[in-house]
Parts: structure tokens; C-alpha cells; sequence
């Protein structure tokens, strides 16, 4: 039987509305995307029908603890009547955000970036790890080859090293890899965090050895576990990777955990570490989805004191995959509707500055309502972040650097689909 295509499952769940399914869904093949894709479309449901929430209600439920796997959820939304404000300001995207529409077609056709950032397609020989330690490390890479997990890194000598995990089990127990997430390099490249079962294993880069630190109260392996650097390198933030049932029975974003890498101390963190952009001086920004909130966004000063931040206003469109580096957060962008007075919008990338001020847009062709433009990836160059899209025939994806104050684009490295990628800070 042919898989059925993003299109299909949306007009079979929805009927004539569209709504957000994540892109990991359609681009990574193989068991893990066959795994989440029905959670995925109930998450859709779900999110749509909590948007008029998303305005007036507060964050609830994000302080308990991680739980079984939720039930599905009624697959009947329906569009909530809206009016939009184009008064607002704060992450709302304008006219005057946006950039030229770039195209996937028209990868090839780009300037390939001024810096080599290597060949992602398959490493070239690597060396072990073991045998030949890295001075710094500026990406590392997990390959999902048969079910088995492929873990290798570029050094700043631009050769790739092999590092043995055959140690630590990165089968999450429902077919699917643990390990590497875009977050487990460390800023200064010199360690690695992989996210295990029951905690976090950390490989220095420089001496092959290696750390583990477990973090209790993780829940079920299939549910992921995803690890973010502090920008001081000082410790691990640990997603669950999955929703939870929050004290009010209503699915959310888990709060997280810190791992303190010089006493292996373990405290709780007021956000999911996967949806949250994480900046160079310690702020914060941070989505608390859930289904009786709605999407309500949060910003952490370097103390710890959280304030709202009103980027939910902005109701076409939703955030994934946030990622911080020095006063810029950058994210992609979902459409979850259209509105006919707003026939412009696009789904692509949003760059916004620490308070949730659009700064731009780039819209990408042919992703509407589809993933918003594919994958965040990360900082390459201050100023330069790397994002991938679907290639011509959706596999591989290629990668496009951008300029966000300038917004001049290149080529980057083409990525296989399977392949999970994690850069050092530039």
C-alpha cells in the first residue's frame, strides 16, 4: 500500500481545514517516523482546537511529572472565528518582514557557502575517535543505518572521527534511536551529550573518555530524550522529547531537567528544553504548549524570572525548534491557517530578537501548511543560521545558510534524511 501523503492525512483528519503537522513526520524515514506520525496528526488536532485559548489562558500543568503515553485525540476542528490584529507587533510577522521567497528548486543555483562546512552525506573514512581525539569539534552527526546508531564528528582539521557508542543502548524500545539531538555539541565543540534511557552520557571529544549522568524520573524510552547545552557549558538541559499529561489531564510540553556536570546534581527547569531557545547570556525564550493553553510563550531572564511574552498573538502562525545565539532567536514557522486579508503569509523561518520582536522572514516555496520550511539546524557564523529544506525529490535535504541582518543566502551541505545534526556555537 503507497504511504499516504501529507495532503491525504490532513484533508482525511480535517476536511476542508488545514492545520500543523510537524515535518519529522514526512522527512525522516524509516521507524521512527512510522512511530509518531498518529501522534503526530493528534497533536494537530489538538493544537487547533486550543488556539483561542492560546490568547487569555495562563501556563498549567507543566510542573508534574512525565506520564504514559497520551490517548489520541478527536480528530474534529474546526476554524475558530478570529479577527486578526495587525496592530500587534510582538512576533507577528508584517509585510516588512518578509524576504523574497526562496525556492528548494533553486538550491542548486545558490553560491555554496564561503566556509567548508564539510561533506554530510556519508563520512569519509573516519577515524575512531579513540585513536585520533579531536581538538574541536564543529558538527557532529547520527546516521540512522538498519536501526543502528552511526555517531560521528568534524573536526576543526576538517576530518571526521568515529566515536564508538556500542557501550550505551540508543534503541529507545519502540524501534526508534536515542542519542544526538541538534543540542548535544557542546558551544565550545570540545564534548558531546547523548541522550539515554535513563539520563545523559557526556564523550569528551578531546580524550575519548566518557561521563554518565543519570536523571531520574525521565518516564518511557520511546519517548525520547533530547539534550541542550548551557551556553556556559557548565551543564545538560534534558527534554523528555513528548507531551505529558499535565496536572489538569490535558496534554503539554514537560518541563525539563538540569544536569550540573561538575556534582551530577539534577533540578527541574520551568520549560521544555526543546522548545525554547536558549541565548548566550542565559535568557530564555520558551513556548508552553498545551492543550488548554494553546501555544503561550515565555521569557527567562538570566536569573531565572519568567515573564509572558505576547508572541501567541500572532494566531496564523506557530514556532518549533527555536534556537538562540547571541541576541537573535531564530525558529521555524508554521502556517496553521489561512486568513484571505493575509493572502501574503508564508511558512518558512522567523528570526526574532530577545523580546519576541519579529526582526525577518523567509518564506519557502511549496511548504505552506506542510513543516514551515523544514528544519533549524543551527549557528554557523554570528549573524548565519543554518536551516535544511526538502530537496527537489524530498530526499536528501539540502541546507541553506542565512544571513538574518541582511538576508543574503548560500548553499550549504546536502543531508540525508535519517541524519540528525548538532553544530558547535560559531
Amino acid at each position: 500500500m503507497t504511504e499516504p501523503t501529507l495532503s491525504d492525512v490532513l484533508h482525511a483528519a480535517t476536511r476542508d481545514v488545514e492545520s500543523h503537522v510537524d515535518p519529522t513526520d514526512i522527512w525522516y524515514a524509516g521507524r521512527r517516523r512510522r512511530r509518531r506520525s498518529a501522534a503526530a496528526v493528534a497533536m494537530t488536532a489538538a493544537a487547533s482546537v486550543a488556539v483561542v485559548a492560546a490568547v487569555s489562558a495562563g501556563v498549567a500543568g507543566l510542573g508534574g511529572s512525565p506520564s504514559p503515553a497520551p490517548q489520541p485525540v478527536p480528530t474534529s476542528p474546526t476554524v475558530p472565528d478570529l479577527t486578526v490584529d495587525d496592530t500587534a507587533t510582538a512576533g507577528v510577522v508584517g509585510k516588512d518582514h518578509l524576504l523574497p521567497m526562496s525556492d528548494p528548486a533553486d538550491w542548486a543555483d545558490l553560491p555554496a557557502y564561503p566556509r567548508d562546512l564539510g561533506y554530510w552525506l556519508s563520512p569519509e573514512r573516519p577515524t575512531p575517535l579513540a585513536e585520533d581525539p579531536v581538538t574541536r569539534a564543529t558538527t557532529a552527526l547520527q546516521y540512522d543505518l538498519g536501526g543502528d546508531a552511526n555517531v560521528v564528528v568534524i573536526g576543526d582539521d576538517g576530518r571526521w572521527r568515529w566515536i564508538d557508542v556500542s557501550d550505551h543502548d540508543l534503541d529507545d524500545g519502540d524501534g526508534g534511536l536515542l542519542g544526538l539531538h541538534r543540542g548535544s555539541l557542546s558551544p565550545d565543540g570540545t564534548r558531546l551529550a547523548l541522550g539515554l534511557a535513563d539520563g545523559v552520557v557526556v564523550v569528551d571529544l578531546t580524550t575519548a573518555g566518557t561521563t554518565s549522568y543519570p536523571v531520574p524520573g525521565l518516564g518511557a524510552s520511546w519517548a525520547g530524550r533530547y539534550a541542550f547545552w548551557s551556553p556556559d557549558g557548565d551543564s545538560v538541559l534534558m527534554s523528555r522529547g513528548y507531551w505529558a499529561t499535565g496536572n489538569d489531564n490535558t496534554f503539554a510540553y514537560p518541563a525539563g531537567w538540569r544536569v550540573d556536570l561538575a556534582d551530577g546534581e539534577v533540578t527541574r527547569v520551568p520549560f521544555d528544553p526543546e522548545h525554547a531557545a536558549l541565548l548566550d547570556d542565559g535568557t530564555v525564550l520558551a513556548n508552553h504548549w498545551g492543550v488548554a493553553t494553546g501555544h503561550a510563550w515565555e521569557r527567562f531572564s538570566p536569573d531565572g524570572d519568567g515573564a509572558p511574552l505576547d508572541i501567541s498573538t500572532d494566531l496564523l502562525g506557530v514556532l518549533n525548534e527555536a534556537t538562540g545565539h547571541e541576541d537573535l532567536v531564530v525558529a521555524r514557522r508554521e502556517l496553521t491557517a489561512r486568513w484571505p486579508d493575509r493572502a501574503w503569509d508564508r511558512g518558512g523561518f522567523v528570526a526574532l530578537d530577545p523580546e519576541g520582536e519579529v526582526v525577518s522572514m523567509l518564506p519557502v516555496e511549496r511548504v505552506d501548511l506542510n513543516g514551515g520550511g523544514g528544519r533549524v539546524i543551527g549557528w554557523i557564523d554570528p549573524g548565519v543560521v543554518l536551516v535544511a529544506m526538502p530537496g527537489a525529490g524530498g530526499n536528501p535535504l539540502v541546507t541553506l545558510a542565512w544571513n538574518v541582518a541582511t538576508g543574503e543566502q548560500w548553499r550549504g551541505p546536502e543531508l540525508l534524511a535519517d541524519t540528525v545534526v548538532s553544530l558547535a556555537r560559531p
